[in-house]
């Protein structure tokens, strides 16, 4: 069954009605900006996410995501100038979204450029660290 806005009793703008019912149904991988960090397992399209609260919300308002999960919707409210106030009963899911969510200045992103620029040798699968090994001698009395 198809539903279009004439089957509903509500004044409603066609242009959000379609992109809404795409972006319900939007298959694409989950990708862009922070939703690459970390593949929750229950996540969804943040599309959808960004969709509906463009089109219920209006910026500076406040989103609620009660099951928070990865963070979709918190970072998908940020993206378009809402506060996001999420809560999950996952430590997984809360340490995730606060990774994701979480605001760096460029001081910041220098400091963790420079730190990936020092590991990028030591991390070289190519390229093994030597280990020291230290042998004991052990005697038999």
């Amino acid at each position: 069954m198809t539903i279009s806005p004439r089957d509903l009793d509500v004044d409603i703008n066609l242009e959000f009605f379609t992109n809404f019912v795409e972006a319900v149904h939007n298959r694409k991988p989950v990708q862009g900006y922070t939703h690459n960090f970390y593949r929750y397992p229950a996540r969804f399209s943040p599309l959808f996410a960004r969709t509906a609260i463009a089109a219920f919300t209006e910026p500076g308002d406040t989103v609620l995501d009660p099951f928070m999960g990865g963070g979709t919707t918190l970072v998908e409210a940020r993206l378009l100038g809402r506060q996001g106030v999420g809560t999950d009963i996952s430590s997984l899911a809360t340490f995730i979204s606060r990774a994701k969510t979480t605001t760096l200045d460029s001081h910041a992103i220098a400091g963790i450029r420079s730190w990936g620029a020092q590991l990028n040798d030591e991390l070289s699968l190519r390229n093994p660290p030597q280990r020291a090994f230290s042998w004991i001698e052990l005697k038999v009395l």
